[in-house]
C-alpha cells in the first residue's frame, strides 16, 4: 500500500526560498575579495540568485552542464551555489590550492563548460585558459570598477550580469537525484578524485548538520565556516544556515587570525568550524592583543586531530567548546562527531578533555564499519584497526551491500573525455581509506 503523502523533491533552491520567506532579514555577511564587508538579507540574496539564474540560461548553460568556480567564500559564490544547481546544472568548485596542472586537469576531466573566477585568480586563469578548450565562457566575479586588467580579455563581469537580468524566475522541476555539485579531493594518491553530489544527498546532509547532536543549528545562530566554499561545500554550511534561518558569515580569502577575530567580534559569531591551524592563528592574535571572544559557543574542528594542549588553548581563548568531527569530501563531509552524551555530564575536566580528542560517533545517515583484509567485519572494541567502509544517503552510491563508491579519474597522462553532455567519467572502487 502506498502512502498518501506528497512526493515533493528535495532540491536546493527550496532552501533559499524558505529562508527568504521566513527569515528575510537574517543576513549573509562576507568579506569581499575587493576588501569591504558586504551584507544583505536572505530575501535580497534570493532576488540576486534569480537574476543570476536568468543570466546563466541566457549564457547558454543547460541542465547537466558543469559550471566551475575558482573562488573564495563570498556572497557571490553563495549565489552560485543556488543559481547553478537550481537550473539543473552542476556546480564544480575547483580547489585553487591545487597546482596549475591539476586545476587544468580537473577542469578538463569534469568537462567544465563555464568558469566563474575571483579577482585573485585573474592573471593565473589568463595563463591557464589555453589548456581548457571546453570552457565556453568566463565570468569575473566582481564589478566593472574592480575588474583586473590582467584577466582574460573575453571575460564577462558578474555584476553586469546581475544588473542586466530580472529577479523574476521560476525554478524548473529538477529530479532530486540529479547531480548538483562536484568536488575533487586531493587527499588520496594520484590525481584528484571526483565526488558527485545530488540535490537529495545535499539537502539531507544539510538537515543532519542541524540536528542537536550534530551542529545544533537554529535561527538564533551566527555561523562562520572557515573551511572555504571549495572545500566539500564549506562542510555544507552555506546550505544548512539558510535551511534554519541562521546568519551566515563568510570570511572571503582572509583566514588570518586578525581577520577572523574581527569578523567573530563584529558579527557575534556563535558557531565556528575549520581546521586546527585556523584556530592557532586566532589564538595567537588574541594572545598578542589580550583579547577574548565572548559570543562563540561551539568550535567544530576537523581535517586533522588537535592535541590536548591545543583544545584547551582554543577553548580558553575563543570561549566556546570544541566539538571534533571526522569526514571526507566523499561523505559530504560529515561522518562522525564528538557530541557529549548524558552519561558524560559527571566527567571531571581531565576526562572531558581526553574525550574531546576523539572524533566521536556516527550520526543518523552514516553507517560505518571496519573490515579485515578478507572482507570480514571487525569488532567495535576501540582497539582493532582495519579498512573503513561507509554508506549512507550522503555518501557515494553503494556498489555492494556495505561498500561505498568513490570516483577515481583516469591515470595521469590519459586523455580526458570531451563529450559536453556526458557525466564526468570515472572508475569506481571500494571506499577503504583510513583517513581521520
Amino acid at each position: 500500500m502506498q502512502a498518501l503523502m506528497m512526493d515533493r523533491a528535495l532540491t536546493l533552491p527550496s532552501i533559499l526560498e524558505y529562508a527568504a520567506q521566513y527569515h528575510p532579514d537574517r543576513q549573509v555577511v562576507d568579506r569581499m575579495v575587493e576588501g569591504p564587508i558586504h551584507r544583505y538579507g536572505y530575501a535580497d540574496a534570493l532576488a540576486r540568485t534569480k537574476r543570476m539564474a536568468n543570466a546563466l540560461i541566457a549564457m547558454g548553460v543547460q541542465p547537466g552542464d558543469r559550471v566551475a568556480t575558482l573562488a573564495w567564500s563570498t556572497h557571490r559564490h553563495f549565489e552560485l551555489y543556488f543559481a547553478v544547481t537550481g537550473i539543473g546544472a552542476v556546480l564544480h568548485t575547483i580547489n585553487p590550492r591545487l597546482s596549475d596542472e591539476q586545476i587544468v586537469w580537473v577542469a578538463n576531466h569534469a568537462e567544465d563548460s563555464f568558469l566563474f573566477f575571483d579577482n585573485t585568480f585573474s592573471g593565473q586563469l589568463a595563463a591557464l585558459r589555453a589548456g581548457m578548450p571546453l570552457i565556453k565562457r568566463l565570468v569575473a566575479m566582481t564589478d566593472r570598477a574592480n575588474l583586473p586588467g590582467d584577466g582574460p580579455a573575453d571575460a564577462l563581469v558578474y555584476e553586469d550580469l546581475i544588473a542586466e537580468n530580472s529577479p523574476q524566475f521560476a525554478w524548473p522541476d529538477v529530479d532530486e537525484r540529479q547531480a548538483s555539485g562536484l568536488c575533487y579531493t586531493s587527499g588520496t594518491t594520484g590525481n584528484p578524485k571526483g565526488v558527485l553530489y545530488s540535490h537529495r544527498s545535499t539537502v539531507l546532509h544539510a538537515m543532519a548538520l542541524g540536528l542537536p547532536d550534530a551542529f545544533n543549528f537554529s535561527a538564533r545562530d551566527v555561523i562562520m565556516p572557515c573551511a572555504q566554499m571549495y572545500h566539500a561545500n564549506a562542510w555544507c554550511t552555506p546550505y544548512a544556515a539558510p535551511l534554519v534561518g541562521a546568519t551566515l558569515v563568510l570570511p572571503g580569502r582572509a583566514l588570518d587570525g586578525p581577520s577572523i577575530a574581527e569578523l567573530i567580534e563584529l558579527e557575534k559569531v556563535s558557531f565556528l568550524l575549520g581546521v586546527p591551524t585556523i584556530w592557532v592563528g586566532v589564538a595567537d592574535h588574541l594572545d598578542q592583543t589580550g583579547g577574548r571572544l565572548t559570543s562563540v559557543k561551539t568550535i567544530a574542528v576537523g581535517g586533522s586531530a588537535p592535541t590536548a594542549a591545543l583544545v584547551a588553548r582554543i577553548e580558553d581563548r575563543l570561549g566556546g567548546q570544541v566539538r571534533q568531527i571526522w569526514g571526507m569530501t566523499e561523505t559530504s563531509p560529515l561522518g562522525v562527531i564528538n557530541t557529549p552524551l548524558p552519561h558524560h555530564a559527571g566527567e571531571d575536566a581531565a576526562a572531558t578533555l581526553q574525550r574531546k580528542l576523539k572524533q566521536g560517533r556516527g550520526l543518523w545517515g552514516v553507517d560505518l564499519r571496519i573490515v579485515g583484509e578478507d572482507g570480514s567485519e571487525l569488532p567495535r572494541d576501540g582497539k582493532t584497526t582495519g579498512a573503513l567502509q561507509v554508506r549512507g544517503p550522503w555518501s557515494p552510491r553503494p556498489i555492494s551491500s556495505m561498500t561505498a563508491q568513490v570516483c577515481s579519474p583516469p591515470t595521469a597522462g590519459s586523455t580526458p573525455a570531451t563529450s559536453p553532455r556526458s557525466t564526468p567519467k570515472a572508475t569506481c572502487g571500494s571506499l577503504t581509506g583510513r583517513r581521520t
